[in-house]
């Protein structure tokens, strides 16, 4: 699934690595540099994130609600 995989980048899941979110401020780092990350932690990055943390739980409850037997 190509979001699935785009989201996993947040968490260096990736060619490079280098995990983005950081789970200790709860916050989003701002870029990535060829050898490491950008420390700065804006709001942009971060609301990214929770943007599409919310996309992907939408996503995955609706799929979920088609693959669940329907009760009449």
């Amino acid at each position: 699934m190509k979001a699935r995989n785009a989201f996993e980048r947040f968490f260096g899941r990736d060619e490079v690595g280098l995990s983005v979110y950081d789970p200790k401020a709860g916050g989003c780092r701002d870029a990535l540099h060829v050898d490491r990350v950008n420390e700065n932690q804006r709001a942009e990055a971060s609301l990214s994130f929770y943007l599409s943390l919310v996309e992907m739980v939408e996503m995955e409850n609706g799929i979920a609600s088609f693959s669940e037997p329907v009760m009449v």
